[in-house]
């Protein structure tokens, strides 16, 4: 296994996020994700980052900084179920892999086009 740490980013950052970045950046926890770096929090609503990134001594950045952000290749999509297929779009579109929170979208249809877009950039969501 190569050193090099997978840089990551957080959209969404309301209640569920602190449950994750918790067991990422908990002492005990971090010998479990070795490879995670988590480069930066976002969230449509400017002071919930700030919030949450103060609150784990992370990066607050806008949403356009974690899309164009170089170092960033994974985004954790910890938004609202029906923003899941915009979001994790938006990231496919810029060559990011996903991880969305369930569901992967509100219907079938929804999902399997988010499938389909990350098929063809040869990304995983």
């Amino acid at each position: 296994m190569s050193g090099k740490r997978l840089g990551i980013g957080f959209i969404g950052t309301g209640n569920i996020s602190s449950a994750y970045l918790r067991a990422m950046t908990s002492h005990d926890s971090m010998a479990s994700f070795p490879v995670l770096n988590i480069k930066g929090l976002a969230d449509m609503h400017s002071e919930a980052p700030a919030a949450r990134a103060a609150e784990f001594g992370l990066k607050s950045m806008s949403i356009e900084a974690v899309l164009a952000d170089p170092d960033i290749q994974l985004i954790v999509n910890l938004t609202i179920p029906r923003a899941h297929v915009e979001v994790g779009l938006k990231c496919l579109t810029v060559g990011k892999h996903v991880y969305s929170e369930k569901p992967l979208g509100i219907n079938y249809a929804e999902g399997r086009s988010l499938l389909d877009a990350a098929n063809k950039a040869e990304l995983r969501t």
